[in-house]
């Protein structure tokens, strides 16, 4: 067994650890939730995005979408009005990006 295969589970791992920990403060204890959730989403639709390359054919098609998804994510301004639209393309970019990295279709 290689020793990356492993890399993903001690992430989650050490995740897991830091927010049954509780280091810091209130505010700092709700950003990592928010982060380590968008991460987890991210992962699993990543995952179905391989899955999905199995039953589709759409190579091009996806990659091109998948670069639009990352160019509107990285023009969109942060704030608080726009977090709702900016998870929506982060998690677009992720099933796409797990579909393209696939080795199926």
């Amino acid at each position: 067994m290689n020793v990356f295969d492993l890399t993903p589970i001690i992430i989650i791992i050490i995740i897991i650890i830091i927010i049954i920990i509780g280091g810091g403060s209130a505010s700092t204890q709700a950003h990592l939730q928010r982060v380590y959730g968008s991460f987890a989403l991210c992962m699993l639709l990543a995952a179905g995005g391989g899955y999905v390359s199995v039953l589709t054919q759409l190579g091009v098609l996806c990659g091109l979408c998948s670069l639009g998804l990352m160019l509107g994510l990285m023009r969109t301004p942060h704030s608080r009005d726009t977090e709702l639209q900016r998870l929506g393309m982060l998690a677009g970019f992720a099933l796409l990006t797990g579909r393209g990295r696939s080795n199926g279709g």
